[in-house]
């Protein structure tokens, strides 16, 4: 079924990777759940979430792919009416009826996979939709029995979540942050947040970019306790800088 207003591409088998988690001897891997950023394309492999593990001699085993994280995002308050809706781009950014969800990050922890929205914004809040990992590779076809939980993160108009990674602790995600669409006005930063249902959303600091790169991912690596990555060729930002203070807003 084509849920997109684009047309369908049902022949593309490419697995649209927009997040990547690792976690107890698993890889996981999600894609957008959203429609065609031009065109309002409709690729199905979009709407899947994948995980495997891999044997001594570097093969892939255990391969699982399902559907049902569209389910945990078509019943998840209040994103669930921008579930496969028109994605900002260039042609339509600044109008406010266009706020298509998309998944552009992930991160599990016990148990949890948590998906983090580019889009929509809402009302200045940016979302994390969780759900259990036992629900969503359950055996069988049939669809998600379990209700998702949301986070709503006060970011700031336009600003959406961009990449998550999980701290050493176990239970504070790293939440890179940027526009979006492709607002170049807008900050990329990055924030902190346990994942307990009252934990408090904690601003760390802005990501040092020339015009016309992006920040995409945001990862632990030895002996940096955190590091950004960036795309594009004209991309120098390394690392955090400029301190947020609390309660500063991301597109600040």
């Amino acid at each position: 079924k084509n849920m997109c207003h684009g047309k369908a591409d049902l022949k593309s088998t490419n697995l649209d990777g927009e997040g990547v988690a690792y976690a107890d001897g698993y890889f996981y891997i999600v894609g957008s759940h959203g429609c065609g950023r031009k065109g309002g394309k409709f690729t199905p492999s979009s709407f899947v979430a994948a995980r495997f593990r891999l044997s001594e001699k570097g093969k892939i085993k255990d391969l699982a792919a399902t559907y049902r994280l569209s389910d945990a995002l078509t019943n998840a308050d209040p994103v669930k009416a921008y579930f496969a809706t028109t994605l900002e781009n260039a042609e339509n950014a600044g109008d406010p009826k266009v706020r298509g969800l998309n998944v552009e990050g992930v991160a599990v922890v016990d148990g949890m996979l948590y998906a983090g929205l580019r889009a929509p914004s809402l009302d200045g809040a940016a979302y994390i939709v969780a759900a259990p990992l036992e629900a969503l590779f359950a055996p069988g076809s049939k669809g998600l029995k379990v209700a998702p939980s949301v986070m709503a993160l006060p970011l700031g108009d336009g600003v959406g979540v961009r990449d998550l990674s999980v701290l050493p602790d176990g239970k504070t995600l790293a939440i890179l942050t940027g526009p979006t669409g492709e607002n170049p006005a807008t900050p990329y930063s990055v924030y902190l947040r346990g994942v307990a249902k009252d934990a408090n959303l904690r601003p760390i600091g802005r990501i040092p970019l020339n015009a016309g790169s992006q920040a995409n991912g945001a990862r632990r690596m030895k002996d940096r306790p955190l590091c950004a990555g960036c795309r594009t060729t004209n991309c120098r930002g390394r690392g955090i800088r400029e301190p947020l203070s609390t309660g500063s807003s991301g597109n600040r």
